[in-house]
């Protein structure tokens, strides 16, 4: 019979002892790496905390309404690819005759780009306040753009959210409690991030809402966007539907099926508006 060597219990005892050891220097390290971890993130990380709104409210204060066209271009937790899609929707609006000043511009950083001017930095104040003058301002006389980049997510119970800066969001039951309050003679809503569909809503029926996606997919790239105020920078006669089926016919996004866009207004009529304004070219008349 084979003899099987005993181990010893005081030779045993040590193996154990070293095992735990070992595990207990794994701990260690483990704990001192979370430690450190913890300290580098309170170093780099500074909380945000949104600014108040003082530069629109100089902005307003001074304003004397002219002009009968009025935009919004909304970046919301922006990045150059956000900022890029402003400038290029700005620069189309100008070419389309809207006045620099009734050219409404909010982004997250709150700097001063050099492709557009800032009104100032997106947040739940700006926006509320901005919004609040409209429907004081804004009248059946008038029309209003609003054009809204950047990043969308789901919150709980599958609410479609706006991110408008790292710590605020605004919900798609809010914005539409916004539209409700302003009663231009037509509006137009184009909508560029995931997770926000167009709006269908009985009480916004001078209203019109395009969107790069609905509210249960995200969205693919920027080209959708770009094709759309591209079409409209050469095209000046082309109608927001023409535009709308160029930038699908032309987009990758559409093609594979990541981008599901739609246009929908109460009043199909409305479709076959144009982005376009006189107020600049009046302005300039008036200065000859």
């Amino acid at each position: 019979m084979m003899n099987i060597p005993m181990i010893n219990q005081k030779h045993g005892n040590g193996i154990h002892q070293n095992k735990a050891n070992v595990q207990m220097k794994r701990y260690l390290i483990f704990f001192l790496c979370f430690i450190l971890s913890c300290a580098t993130f309170r170093l780099t990380h500074t909380e945000y905390f949104p600014p108040s709104p003082q530069r629109l409210e100089q902005t307003l204060n001074k304003y004397h309404k002219k002009g009968n066209d009025f935009a919004v271009l909304i970046g919301g937790r922006s990045e150059i690819r956000h900022k890029n899609n402003i400038s290029i929707a700005y620069q189309t609006l100008l070419s389309r005759g809207y006045r620099p000043q009734n050219i409404f511009i909010l982004d997250s950083d709150g700097g001063n780009p050099p492709q557009f001017p800032i009104t100032d930095t997106t947040t739940k104040q700006t926006i509320g306040k901005l919004f609040w003058w409209m429907s004081k301002n804004i009248n059946t006389s008038n029309t209003l753009l609003i054009y809204m980049t950047g990043h969308g997510i789901k919150r709980k119970f599958n609410t479609s959210v706006f991110t408008l800066n790292t710590i605020e969001d605004l919900r798609k039951f809010e914005f539409i409690q916004i539209l409700r309050e302003i009663h231009p003679k037509y509006g137009i809503v184009i909508t560029d991030f995931c997770y926000w569909g167009v709006i269908k809503d009985e009480s916004l029926k001078n209203w019109v809402f395009m969107s790069v996606t609905d509210d249960d997919h995200t969205s693919y790239g920027t080209v959708f966007s770009r094709k759309f105020w591209r079409y409209q920078l050469k095209n000046k006669s082309a109608s927001i539907i023409e535009s709308f089926v160029f930038a699908g016919n032309n987009d990758p996004g559409v093609k594979k099926g990541a981008n599901r866009p739609d246009i929908y207004s109460i009043n199909p009529e409305l479709l076959d508006i144009k982005i376009y304004s006189i107020d600049n070219f009046i302005d300039i008349m008036e200065m000859l």
